[in-house]
């Protein structure tokens, strides 16, 4: 990063705590406070794909300010330790997690953190900074574990971008299951994926990735039937980003 070019972040996989505090504090320096956008700390680009279109679809109903988030890719271990070990640094930025990590899960991996550790945070609270995305499982899982239980008669199959592909029932989404991981590295060697439950997270990504046409369409509807998770978030998030942008002033 640089100084005679604020705003423009370098891409790094789990960056070092110093990172963030000797680069990324001079990012905004040159602009009006009432200009600097709430900066968002998330896993990766999927995490913020998914943030992104919670705030299209559903965020105009909430006063959200304007936000930066940082390019970056990094583990919720990361997020959560930089956060922990220096929680008065970050307190103007919004850390996201993925929904699998949330705490009402039995087997909750941030759960478990915060019975075994000191936290100096909360979660989905308004008296912290951390947010847990809604949805109970990975972004990608959740999506597949949406899609694949919709009837014939859900109206995403009515949806017009969807007809016009053909996709207009439930055998269409059950096709997408069976596919050959070329077509989604065309570099790599041949291997019939097979998409089910109870897979490892590796397989609901490499999905992800084949239904890349698709997926802006599925998570409107995703968003839809989920609206009360969704606007749970929202609320959250705008009052922390109201509570952000009064202690800059």
């Amino acid at each position: 990063m640089s100084k005679q070019e604020p705003g423009n972040v370098r891409v790094m996989e789990n960056p070092p705590v110093n990172y963030y505090r000797n680069n990324l504090q001079d990012t905004y320096v040159k602009m009006p406070t009432e200009d600097i956008p709430v900066k968002i700390m998330s896993e990766d680009e999927t995490a913020r794909w998914f943030f992104n279109k919670l705030i299209t679809i559903s965020g105009r109903k909430y006063e959200l300010p304007k936000f930066d988030e940082l390019d970056v890719k990094m583990s919720w271990t990361t997020l959560v330790n930089l956060l922990n070990a220096d929680a008065n640094n970050y307190k103007k930025y919004v850390f996201l997690l993925d929904p699998d990590m949330s705490i009402t899960n039995e087997k909750s991996a941030l759960k478990e953190y915060m019975e075994n550790n000191i936290v100096n945070f909360k979660v989905n609270s308004t008296s912290s900074n951390l947010l847990i995305l809604p949805g109970n499982n990975s972004v990608e899982k959740g999506l597949w574990q949406y899609v694949n239980n919709l009837s014939d008669n859900d109206p995403m199959f009515s949806d017009p971008l969807l007809e016009e592909k053909g996709v207009i029932n439930t055998d269409y989404i059950k096709q997408m299951n069976n596919f050959d991981q070329k077509e989604v590295y065309p570099g790599s060697s041949s291997a019939q994926i097979k998409v089910d439950e109870n897979l490892d997270s590796k397989t609901y990504k490499l999905w992800f990735k084949y239904i890349a046409d698709y997926k802006n369409i599925f998570i409107k509807y995703w968003i839809k039937d989920h609206a009360n998770e969704v606007n749970e978030f929202l609320g959250i998030l705008s009052k922390i980003c109201k509570k952000i942008k009064k202690d800059e002033g």
